[in-house]
């Protein structure tokens, strides 16, 4: 502890920075004032200096001219060029590493391998990326340390939790040093082998490195962790009860436990592709990952919102969910974004409390005054550079389209130009429309995750399979498998049935190693259905989804059984919002238990342990396929919305009739805080009718 005191009392002295060249004067964005109302009371947006809406694509200082006369110097050539930055940036670090001696020897070590690496550039990405995280560590620890402003007992409070991130740090470092210095035995090797041997060589040298990112990244996202929950506490009491009148969705954040990233080695080269972007300065605005259902673009998005939270660059995430009704809801995005924003950035914070302190009920407003008055404005006064996520936009259930959110950010996106925002979705015709708009358009890039070459989806599910399966069954005594399991045709055979969609490949693990089944039974089953020639990868899905139905429920001794099982899983993918086991009880008038019930389904759904919370779906591919008659050929399996809906509906009047049930119904329920069943003695039945219809 002593070792850090010291490093933490140089660390919160002023860092000293590179002097940059001056950049040449730019005319300031216009200001968006705060929305006044119109004659009619609508609240309307006014942009100075902005008089029409055609005009705003003009609203960013224009780029230099391309003939324009710049100062002339020499420039390096071929390899110089490309590890000059990174040789700059080691000096940099190795400067400001003196305080600590375990991340003084990374660095060292990262030098050796820049100077004795010229003719091995593939790795050069690689080592640049090392460095920046390196960076990024150092500015993450000051931030923390000159955070200013802080009482005695808080900046005591202060060290006792960083002390123990910083003197684990140390001893991080010095495994990653020893990573460090296998790498140079390995560049060493590389010299003195051929060609082919030296490929795979550099291809070691890589997965080292990357392996010193992810230890590095899991130690930032510690202390991003703890900057955070510092900066919260800093915040002033009455400004927390004034966060608190924005309607935000508490789950909605890539920090929730719901959201799963890419195993680890897989869907490289699209983060890096995203991870450059959104590091580029020049880059354009946003950035659009466009995959078919099963893609694995929600993993992507996580796996990224984790990267750029631990570098510091993310700002806010909102992980749409079409299972909860406030991740669901367009209305949700602004004020959800502006309130992590607030917690996160004083300054931010600063600017939207003033905003609510005049008019509490913004979050509430229209979409278009959310936007300009809980984030353009507040983005644009406090000078923010930062990267905002949206994930599954085309999650949203609203009247409507998605492609409203993208109109207004078109619209609204050229006055924060230090801002990114990152979208995921389908390819659906109201997103698509929305991309195509000709404001936002050319500030879009564009990356389509179906059109990533086979052979690379491929070995990334591959690499799947063998990791997740093996995981699976090495802990359990009660199978017998053969060494190696998976075999090596066997992984092969599921890769190609996955047909590069990653939600057959979560599903069939899933599946597969089920504690109550034997895994190569399991195994072999899949082996047998057919592979996916249809759009989406619909036929190899279907067939996923078809085996685990069958293989749980085909022995049922009569239709009065599989109509039990259709009307709870009906009550699962129709209603509006999940239900839990026990409302599902109580709305179907089921005695037996529900988790019996659905035992042998937990491949497809989550079915909590408390009878209280909801049952969701793991994706939402599984309603598509079971609504579908077209799709799901069984009827024993077959849930039509047409007959469903309808029954659900007599269910929910059933209720309605008998005061006590629709009670016991609401007793489970807490909406914003308040328990209902106090109200319910002051409502008439028409009333507790329509409350009730509200639930589902």
């Amino acid at each position: 502890m002593k070792r850090f005191t010291r490093f933490y009392a140089k660390l919160r002295k002023p860092r000293s920075k590179k002097q940059k060249t001056p950049a040449p004067p730019q005319e300031p964005s216009p200001v968006i004032s705060s929305p006044p109302a119109d004659a009619s009371g609508t609240a309307t947006s006014t942009i100075e200096g902005d008089p029409s809406p055609d005009s705003r694509s003009d609203v960013i200082a224009p780029e230099p001219a391309a003939g324009s006369q710049q100062p002339q110097e020499s420039k390096p050539t071929g390899p110089q060029r490309a590890l000059g930055p990174i040789k700059l940036g080691l000096g940099l670090a190795k400067e400001a590493a003196a305080v600590f001696g375990p991340l003084q020897s990374v660095v060292g070590s990262l030098l050796f391998l820049v100077e004795h690496h010229e003719k091995w550039m593939s790795n050069k990405e690689d080592i640049k990326r090392v460095v920046k995280r390196l960076d990024s560590l150092m500015a993450s620890l000051q931030d923390g340390a000159n955070n200013g402003n802080t009482s005695e007992d808080l900046h005591r409070q202060e060290l006792q939790e960083c002390g123990h991130i910083i003197c684990d740090l140390g001893d991080l470092l010095t495994i990653v040093n020893r990573k460090l210095e296998m790498a140079a035995q390995t560049l060493e090797a590389m010299k003195s082998k051929n060609y082919l041997t030296a490929s795979e060589n550099a291809k070691a040298l890589s997965g080292l490195i990357e392996d010193i990112r992810g230890m590095l990244q899991d130690y930032q996202t510690k202390i991003q962790g703890n900057i955070l929950s510092h900066t919260s506490r800093l915040m002033e009491s009455e400004d927390l009860r004034i966060l608190q009148l924005l309607p935000h969705a508490l789950k909605a954040s890539h920090r929730s436990v719901t959201h799963k990233s890419c195993l680890k080695g897989t869907r490289v080269d699209v983060l890096e592709k995203i991870e450059a972007w959104s590091e580029e300065p020049s880059s354009l605005s946003v950035y659009w990952l466009n995959g078919h259902a099963g893609s694995g673009k929600s993993t992507i998005a996580q796996s990224f919102c984790e990267r750029a939270f631990a570098d510091g660059h993310l700002g806010a995430s909102f992980f749409c969910s079409r299972d909860y009704t406030d991740r669901s809801d367009l209305r949700m995005i602004f004020p959800t974004l502006s309130y992590q924003l607030a917690c996160a950035f004083p300054a931010f914070r600063e600017q939207v409390v003033s905003t609510l302190r005049k008019d509490p009920d913004i979050g509430h407003n229209s979409l278009s005054n959310q936007l300009t008055s809980l984030l353009i404005i507040p983005l644009q006064k406090s000078k923010l550079s930062t990267v905002i996520v949206i994930d599954a936009l085309d999650e949203c259930k609203e009247t409507e389209p998605a492609s409203v959110i993208l109109s207004l950010l078109a619209r609204y996106i050229r006055h924060i130009p230090l801002v990114k925002f990152f979208v995921t979705g389908r390819p659906e015709p109201p997103i698509r429309e929305g991309f195509r708009l000709k404001l936002l358009e050319p500030l879009t890039t564009i990356f389509v995750l179906h059109n990533v070459e086979v052979e690379s989806v491929d070995r990334d599910i591959e690499l799947f399979f063998r990791t997740r399966l093996l995981e699976a069954v090495l802990g359990r005594s009660d199978v017998d498998l053969s060494i190696p399991w998976p075999s090596d045709d066997e992984v092969k055979i599921l890769t190609t049935k996955s047909s590069g969609l990653f939600i057959f490949a979560a599903t069939a693990v899933s599946f597969i190693v089920h504690p109550a089944n034997q895994p190569q039974e399991r195994l072999s089953l899949l082996k047998r259905i057919p592979n996916s020639s249809l759009f989406e990868g619909q036929l190899g899905i279907d067939s996923l989804y078809f085996t685990v139905l069958k293989n749980g429920y085909a022995d049922m001794p009569d239709n009065g059984e599989y109509a039990v099982l259709r009307s709870i899983l009906a009550s699962i993918v129709l209603a509006f919002n999940p239900l839990s086991k026990a409302m599902i009880a109580s709305l179907l008038h089921i005695e037996h238990s529900i988790t019996s019930a659905l035992r042998l389904l937990h491949a497809v759904l989550h079915i909590p342990q408390l009878d209280n919370e909801p049952i969701t779906v793991y994706h939402k591919s599984f309603p598509d396929f079971i609504t579908c008659e077209s799709r799901c050929v069984d009827p024993r399996f077959f849930i039509d919305p047409a007959v469903y809906h309808p029954m659900l509906a007599v269910h929910c009047l059933e209720i309605m009739t008998e005061r006590s049930a629709l009670e016991e119904y609401l007793n489970m329920h807490v909406v914003s805080g308040l328990i209902i069943l106090p109200i319910l003695q002051h409502l008439q039945p028409c009333q507790m009718s329509g409350l009730f219809f509200i639930f589902l």
